[in-house]
């Protein structure tokens, strides 16, 4: 009889989770891409995000610098389409995508490549 109702509540708890996870409402997460020259430094802020499937990311440009958003060949899963934002050369122009696939996206920013200006967002659990 306790093994029954010690089921039943597992069983309950497990819908109740269920019911949350369908009940969640996408969330809108910012990178930052950064100018830093004073440090002759270029980043995306944070450099990694991890996301669930559903929100939304967007890239705001924090200097009339010429930056966008590009996948790596292999850096986003089967399936998905890569990161190919236009070029944001104003401050504050923003490029935003929603993530539907969970995996992970390498990106980085074709000009600035050299001085290591990449980022990753993980949709989902880090596999």
């Amino acid at each position: 009889m306790m093994l029954r109702i010690m089921l039943s509540a597992l069983v309950l708890c497990l819908g109740a989770t269920q019911v949350l996870a369908a009940d969640r409402q996408p969330k809108e997460h910012v990178v930052q891409i950064v100018s830093d020259y004073n440090n002759l430094r270029m980043y995306f802020k944070p450099k990694l995000i991890i996301v669930l499937p559903g929100d939304t990311v967007t890239w705001v440009n924090e200097a009339a610098e010429d930056h966008n958003i590009y996948s790596y060949p292999d850096g986003f899963p089967k399936g998905a389409k890569p990161l190919q934002s236009p070029y944001l050369k104003k401050k504050n122009e923003k490029w935003t995508h929603t993530f539907q696939k969970k995996g992970t996206f390498e990106y980085h920013c074709i000009p600035h490549l050299p001085m290591g200006m990449h980022g990753t967002v993980i949709v989902g659990r880090h596999s």
